[in-house]
C-alpha cells in the first residue's frame, strides 16, 4: 500500500467518493485478535498473510494515519484452523461514534451474503450494537470473536466503506440507511451532553443554554437515554436537531432521510467527519464556531462561552 494513499486509496479519491470498494481474497491468512471492547490503540491486531506478513489493508487506519499495531508473526502451533471461507469484519468497538463509523465501514459487503464475519477486535456485542446491526439486515449469529489467532482457509478483506475522516463511499451511505422515512415534524430538538459523563469530552455551562433554548420552545433531550430507533425518528423527522458536535450526531447516517436541518456547535480542533457525513447525504448543516473554550489544565474538560449569545445564535441558524 503506498503511504501516500489510504487502503490504496489517493487523497482526493477517498474526499471525492470516487474509489472502488473491492475485496481483497487472502488464503491462509491468520487473523491476530485484540480481546477488549475498547479502541484498538497501539495494541497489535489485524490480519497475516500465509507468510506471516502483515496486511495493510486489514488494518484500522484513519487519515491521520495508522491506529492498530501490526501483528506480529505466530508460531504455528499457536494458530487454530478454521475451514472455509469468511468476510474480515475489522474492529469491533464499543463507542457509539466509532462504531458507526468504523466497526461498520466492511459490512456492505455482507449485506448481500451469508458467510461469517470475523473480527480483530472485540468479545461480544451491547445491545445497541445487537439492534443496529439488525436493521442493517445483518445476522447476529454469523459473528466470530476469536480468542486466539486463527488462520482462515479464505479471507475476504472487503474495503472499508468509511475512512475517519474524510472517506465516505455513497454505495457504503446507502447500505447503512435503515429504516422508513419519517413524516416531518415542527419539533425543533436539543441534544444535551449536560448528564453524559464522557471519557473524552465533558462540558460546563450547558444548563443556561438549555434553558435558555426551553423558554423558546425548544425540546432537550439526553440521546443516551433513548433506543437508537428513538435517535433515529428525531434525526428524520425533526425541523432542527441543535447540540455540540459529538458522537450523538452519527446518528444521521442512519436515516434515509432528514427533513430539517443540524445546528452544530463545533469545539476548538476541528472533527472533519461531521462536515464528511453532511456532504455525503446532503444534509443541511450550519456550523457556529468559538462558543466552546478547552480548559489549559485538563483538555477533557470544555466550557461553553456566552451560552445566552450562544442559544440566539442557534435559534437563528434553525430558521433557514
Amino acid at each position: 500500500m503506498n503511504e501516500s494513499s489510504l487502503y490504496g486509496i489517493s487523497p482526493a479519491d477517498l474526499v471525492a467518493g470516487t474509489y472502488e470498494l473491492a475485496v481483497q481474497e487472502e488464503r491462509d491468512a491468520t487473523v491476530y485478535p485484540w480481546n477488549r471492547s475498547y479502541l484498538v490503540g497501539d495494541n497489535p491486531a489485524g490480519v497475516l498473510d500465509r507468510d506471516g506478513t502483515d496486511i495493510p489493508n486489514s488494518a484500522l487506519i484513519r487519515t491521520a494515519g495508522r491506529i492498530s499495531q501490526s501483528p506480529r508473526k505466530i508460531a504455528s502451533w499457536r494458530i487454530a484452523r478454521y475451514h472455509g471461507t469468511v468476510i474480515f469484519g475489522g474492529y469491533m468497538i464499543d463507542h457509539y461514534g466509532h462504531f458507526l463509523l468504523e466497526s461498520l465501514a466492511r459490512l456492505w459487503f455482507a449485506v448481500d451474503n451469508d458467510l461469517p464475519i470475523v473480527w480483530a477486535s472485540g468479545v461480544n456485542l451491547q445491545d445497541y450494537q445487537k439492534d443496529i446491526l439488525t436493521r442493517l439486515g445483518i445476522d447476529l449469529g454469523r459473528m466470530l470473536f476469536l480468542k486466539k489467532p486463527t488462520r482462515f482457509q479464505s479471507l475476504l478483506i472487503p474495503r472499508p466503506g468509511y475512512v475517519i475522516q474524510d472517506g465516505f463511499h455513497a454505495t457504503h451511505a446507502r447500505f447503512l440507511s435503515c429504516g422508513d422515512v419519517s413524516e416531518p415534524s415542527d419539533q425543533r430538538i436539543y441534544l444535551s451532553r449536560r448528564a453524559f459523563r464522557s471519557k473524552i469530552a465533558n462540558f460546563d455551562g450547558e444548563q443556561q443554554l438549555e434553558d435558555t433554548l426551553s423558554d423558546a420552545g425548544w425540546i432537550i433531550l439526553q440521546p443516551e437515554k433513548l433506543t437508537v430507533s428513538q435517535q433515529r425518528q428525531i434525526f428524520a423527522s425533526s425541523k432542527c436537531l441543535a447540540g455540540i458536535e459529538g458522537s450523538a450526531f452519527h446518528t444521521a447516517i442512519l436515516c434515509k432521510k432528514m427533513h430539517g436541518s443540524i445546528v452544530l456547535v463545533r469545539r476548538p480542533e476541528q472533527n472533519f467527519n461531521y462536515d464528511t457525513i453532511a456532504r455525503v447525504k446532503k444534509l443541511r448543516q450550519y456550523n457556529i464556531s468559538d462558543h466552546i473554550a478547552r480548559s489549559f489544565e485538563n483538555r477533557k474538560f470544555l466550557s461553553i462561552v456566552e451560552p445566552k449569545k450562544l442559544a440566539e445564535k442557534i435559534i437563528e441558524n434553525s430558521r433557514y
